[in-house]
């Protein structure tokens, strides 16, 4: 059913068009070439979800195509005002009658074809323009991505939240299962509620900072004395760094106080204005 799938500064893949067989397809190729890079891209755009979250909720700069953001920082130090990074995943479909809903001519296609398909595009929002600006003045290889937005369409320009039934999916792989329960429910429905924003954005973006300042400080001496010891994993050196992937934000480090006493050691039950916070239970497995 896919005909085309084109991707545009996706980690490894910084301008990749792939045109599939109309039967079965099996790709091969060398550790790293990016295989499991385009099944994920093409997952992303057809759920609008990764690692079985929301792409807005697991964005983070690693996503960026490296070569493609240390060429922007280039040019923006030498005066040149080129355009924030962006992602770009696009799948056209075969023209079936039950995909006519998805049916257009807003592609990247050359010459213009109206032809079914859906478009996963991540990039700065105009909204933060003065944010962003401030922050190129002093850029990093970890663009703001508090500043970014996910925008995902149909070919027929209109904006997709959730997977169109005509799409059905299924994507089996065993390395996005997870171990972590996640955030707490209580203490994102008080973000959420207490938080503008903006507010949200900068506090994450100054998290960002102190992590990365970390790694520049504190784990930059460990990092020295492992390169002495020649510290290698397939022939490449290893240091450590903070993470700054979305599993590590500031929302999972921060914790509701109740009088100075953090939620999770205040008792079962208790009464915090309309709110009652339930006795903390473990995880249920299910068969």
């Amino acid at each position: 059913m896919i005909r085309k799938i084109k991707i545009r500064g996706y980690r490894i893949h910084k301008d990749l068009t792939v045109e599939p067989n109309q039967g079965f397809n099996l790709i091969v190729g060398a550790n790293e070439s990016g295989k499991s890079t385009l099944m994920e891209a093409v997952a992303l755009a057809l759920t609008g979800r990764i690692n079985g979250r929301s792409v807005a909720e697991e964005l983070n700069p690693h996503w960026f195509n490296t070569a493609v953001v240390h060429e922007f920082i280039e040019k923006r130090a030498g005066g040149i005002p080129v355009s924030f990074p962006e992602i770009l995943v696009e799948l056209t479909f075969a023209d079936l009658p039950e995909l006519q809903a998805l049916c257009g001519a807003i592609n990247t296609h050359v010459p213009t074809t109206a032809c079914p398909g859906v478009t996963m595009r991540i990039s700065a929002n105009p909204d933060y323009g003065p944010e962003l600006e401030e922050w190129a003045r002093s850029p990093t290889t970890l663009l703001p991505v508090e500043y970014y937005r996910c925008d995902w369409r149909s070919f027929a320009d209109k904006e997709l939240t959730i997977r169109p039934k005509v799409l059905a999916t299924a994507v089996i792989n065993s390395h996005t299962v997870r171990t972590s329960t996640g955030i707490d429910y209580h203490l994102r429905q008080i973000l959420g509620d207490q938080l503008e924003p903006a507010e949200r954005a900068q506090i994450s973006l100054e998290y960002r900072r102190v992590k990365a300042s970390m790694s520049k400080t504190a784990l930059s001496a460990v990092n020295t004395r492992m390169s002495s010891v020649h510290a290698t994993l397939h022939s490449r050196p290893i240091a450590l760094a903070m993470d700054q992937s979305a599993r590590t934000s500031w929302e999972g480090v921060v914790t509701p106080h109740v009088d100075d006493v953090p939620l999770q050691h205040v008792r079962p039950g208790t009464a915090v204005g309309d709110q009652d916070f339930p006795r903390n239970e473990p995880p249920r497995r299910t068969r």
